[in-house]
């Protein structure tokens, strides 16, 4: 059965987290928040809402991101969601868990909504473009970059 292409704009809440399998498959991990803005009476800017999404990068975009993407930074994903389903054992008792998941395929930084620096660079320099990033958040949502929460 097909999948529905969809597109997730967000920022990433978490680092990434890369894995190299002993098969050779490459995995990276993060989670992104999108939200809902709008602009109350007195002219503040509010959240309305709200969505956690645990993301997956299989194959040859595992690296790429897991080098690239830095929490706080705003990103634009293609991909699709699934439900990964598993068993676990509990007291001889087994249940099933599952939990929706977003399987990137394409993967960029959104640039109208975060800073980004291209090529080679130092510790430093990914450490100031995230905190640049959370301080253009919390400009954006009016509240200070320590409030908020990537």
């Amino acid at each position: 059965m097909p999948m529905i292409q969809t597109t997730l704009m967000g920022n990433l809440g978490t680092e990434p987290e890369y894995r190299l399998f002993p098969s050779g498959k490459e995995l990276t991990k993060f989670r992104v928040c999108s939200s809902k803005s709008r602009q109350n009476e007195q002219g503040d800017w509010e959240q309305v809402s709200e969505l956690w999404v645990d993301v997956e990068c299989w194959g040859r975009i595992a690296s790429p991101a897991a080098h690239a993407l830095r929490c706080g930074m705003s990103v634009i994903l293609v991909g699709h969601f699934y439900t990964d389903v598993w068993e676990v054992e509990d007291n001889g008792v087994t249940s099933k868990r599952s939990q929706v998941k977003f399987k990137a395929q394409f993967v960029g930084s959104d640039v109208t909504r975060s800073l980004l620096r291209v090529g080679a660079g130092s510790e430093d320099s990914v450490a100031d473009t995230a905190a640049d990033n959370r301080a253009a958040a919390a400009k954006a949502l009016g509240e200070e970059a320590e409030s908020v929460p990537f």
